[in-house]
């Protein structure tokens, strides 16, 4: 089995809410946790899918984004699994992939928080300030902090509706 990630149909996969953990199937399997903009934030690897989402390492941060789906790709070879993942992680390039600590990352979450609160989705954010959905996502799981134009540190400001300390305050780390 070798998987092309550019015809991978996402939308055709299974698929459970986070919160649904324990309903996953027994097998061997590559999943992707899709948060509710559609975007991937994880894609891992498990023998026993079922027993691998019952202690996640990443369950706090994804339980924390809200709304997650895991879709999950059944493979037959399990000897297969680290092959495809990499190949999958690589050409996705999910944030939480590259997240190692959460420690760090208490402020940074200051963003998502301040947008949730507002109503507002990472889209609108990206669309107002110039940058992409995943530009969005990245900033609030702590995988990079924002390098912005002073106009476009201006339109964040506004959209999040703090001032240039208060912005500095959600990306800052502790």
């Amino acid at each position: 089995m070798t998987i092309n990630p550019e015809t991978l149909n996402l939308s055709k996969l299974p698929w459970l809410p986070l919160e649904e953990k324990l309903s996953f199937p027994s097998s061997p399997s590559i999943y992707f946790c899709i948060d509710s903009e559609n975007v991937i934030q994880y894609i891992g690897r498990s023998i026993n899918l079922k027993k691998r989402w019952s202690k996640h390492h990443k369950f706090e941060d994804l339980n924390q984004t809200g709304n997650i789906r895991v879709l999950y790709l059944l493979v037959d070879d399990k000897s297969l699994l680290t092959e495809i993942e990499n190949a999958l992680i690589s050409y996705f390039n999910p944030p939480l992939n590259f997240i190692r600590h959460n420690a760090d990352k208490i402020v940074l979450r200051g963003v998502c928080r301040r947008r949730k609160k507002l109503g507002l989705t990472q889209r609108q954010i990206a669309e107002t300030v110039g940058v992409t959905v995943q530009t969005v996502s990245n900033w609030e799981t702590g995988t990079y902090q924002p390098k912005l134009t002073i106009e476009q540190t201006e339109k964040l400001c506004d959209v999040l509706q703090t001032d240039i300390k208060g912005l500095r305050m959600m990306f800052e780390a502790v």
